[in-house]
């Protein structure tokens, strides 16, 4: 019985997320259902920390399989040592699933079940919240991304975020398994108004007419460059010329407030290829249209470096000026830095073509005009604190630029798509996303994907998008949401922890 269970548990998590096989976003519900079960089951702490365990290492590592796809392409690593990665990082994303069993286990007969229930809703929030934080984050395959399909069913991420709508989503099935359990109305009493709330919410910001600033004609070139020939010099004059041939041909079939080119679309220094930065100069100038690249730069050093490297993205204006850029602050471990690398040098040795990029302080809004877009590079769309952070600097426009052609043909796309539908509900702005092999596409302030390109095709996609000047009820209690989550936590845990059992 107890294996059926984390089976059930685990095909729920993957079926609930996006896949390649069939997606149905609330068969998510079933991964919180079933620990909440057996954590208030019959059982010790120590099992029902290691079936939560084990229920999330299978269910995180079929939805993240596509990890092994880079480490074994891509850094050279040895594929008996790549394939075993997914099922590594998925034991870390199954630990605060544990955690979750667990702490709902060790407060079961210290609240009562309608309490309890809300415990379970707070402590699912706040676990989520602390692996968007801790050891740089990682907020992948939270529950609120299974429904960005749905995107009517996640309007409430205006109001509170994601992480707090996973929780209050964890708070309803726990109320119903006690419904069902205790027998008593209270408890479906509480989950039915809590999705009474969530829905009425939901049918006032889906009816209510989004309040923008000015239209933003966008046109996103995806270049579906290959990823094995995009480094090599050789090939980097036919990669310009791609990209300069089909923005051309684009604009001249419709013309555009702004061109989006994906992240590294330029994969040198464009700094200093004078050749090639005359060539994208001159396309700009001649159709007179600002153009956002995403490029490799370098600065003066710090922390006795000669030089920084940045993964930067340059706005090139009507004017031909590169006056200004947004360099990446929040890198990818082991992709893009080495974690521990001076303490722990043998680990370049099985990360083998790891970048070494470092950060800068140029992370301000890039602007020209009545533009000011809040720059998202790569994953990075996936921390609802940096969007946050690029709206708090007076972004009117988020933009999302990435390359994720380095997890193939795989679920990672859509499930990074889905992530950035999340950052654009709970900012309330237009999101425009430019990736070099999909998938491209702009998503509007409500969470509807208003256009998308396809995978591993060169295209060019063309959309509306628009400014927005208002901030949302989430954005304006960033801090004091997160606070509240972790605060009422903790109460529920003292009280529990000083009440008398009846």
């Amino acid at each position: 019985m107890q294996a059926l269970l984390i089976l059930l548990a685990a095909s729920g998590l993957f079926f609930g997320m996006a896949n390649q096989l069939a997606h149905l976003p609330p068969l998510v519900l079933i991964f919180p259902a079933i620990l909440y079960y057996m954590a208030t089951g019959e059982t010790r702490s120590a099992s029902v920390f290691r079936r939560a365990l084990l229920a999330g290492i299978l269910g995180y590592t079929a939805c993240i399989y596509w990890v092994a796809v880079p480490l074994e392409e891509q850094t050279g690593m040895h594929w008996s040592l790549a394939m075993p990665a997914p099922a590594l990082l998925a034991t870390y994303l199954a630990l605060y699933a544990a955690l979750f069993a667990l702490g709902v286990r060790l407060m079961r007969d210290k609240l009562p079940p309608m309490l309890r229930a809300l415990f379970a809703g707070l402590l699912w929030a706040s676990l989520e919240f602390l692996r968007g934080t801790l050891f740089t984050g990682f907020p992948w395959a939270i529950l609120a991304s299974a429904f960005a399909s749905w995107p009517a069913a996640l309007q409430p991420l205006s109001l509170m975020g994601s992480y707090a709508y996973s929780g209050v989503m964890v708070f309803v099935i726990c109320q119903l398994i006690e419904a069902a359990r205790t027998r008593k109305p209270a408890p479906l009493a509480a989950g039915t108004a809590a999705i009474a709330l969530c829905a009425a919410w939901s049918l006032f910001a889906w009816n209510t007419p989004i309040q923008t600033t000015a239209p933003v004609r966008t046109i996103m070139v995806q270049g579906n460059i290959d990823q094995g020939q995009k480094w090599v010099p050789a090939y980097q004059n036919g990669t310009v010329h791609r990209y300069v041939d089909m923005t051309h041909g684009a604009l001249t079939n419709a013309p555009a407030d702004l061109v989006v080119w994906p992240e590294t679309a330029m994969p040198f220094y464009l700094q200093e290829k004078k050749e090639y930065l005359s060539l994208v100069r001159e396309l700009v100038v001649a159709e007179k249209t600002p153009l956002l690249v995403g490029t490799p730069a370098y600065a003066a050093g710090t922390d006795g470096r000669k030089w920084n490297t940045l993964n930067r993205a340059y706005l090139l204006t009507p004017d031909g000026l590169m006056n200004s850029w947004y360099d990446k602050e929040h890198l990818v471990p082991f992709g893009e830095y080495l974690p521990f690398g001076q303490y722990l040098p043998f680990l370049e040795v099985f990360f083998e073509g790891t970048g070494e990029f470092q950060t800068s302080s140029a992370i301000h809004p890039v602007s020209y005009s009545n533009l000011a877009l809040g720059v998202l590079i790569c994953y990075e769309t996936i921390f609802p604190e940096l969007a946050q952070q690029r709206v708090e600097e007076g972004a009117n426009l988020l933009v999302n630029i990435s390359n994720d052609a380095w997890f193939g043909k795989t679920a990672a796309p859509e499930q990074h798509l889905h992530l950035a539908v999340l950052r654009a509900i709970e900012q309330g702005r237009y999101l425009i996303r430019s990736t070099n092999t999909g998938i491209s596409a702009i998503v509007d302030p409500k969470g509807t994907i208003i256009t998308r390109g396809s995978l591993f095709r060169a295209e060019t996609v063309n959309g509306i998008a628009a400014t927005v000047s208002r901030t949302t009820p989430y954005h304006n209690a960033f801090t004091f949401i997160h606070v509240l989550l972790i605060g009422a936590c903790l109460s529920c845990i003292g009280y529990g922890m000083t009440r008398k059992n009846p």
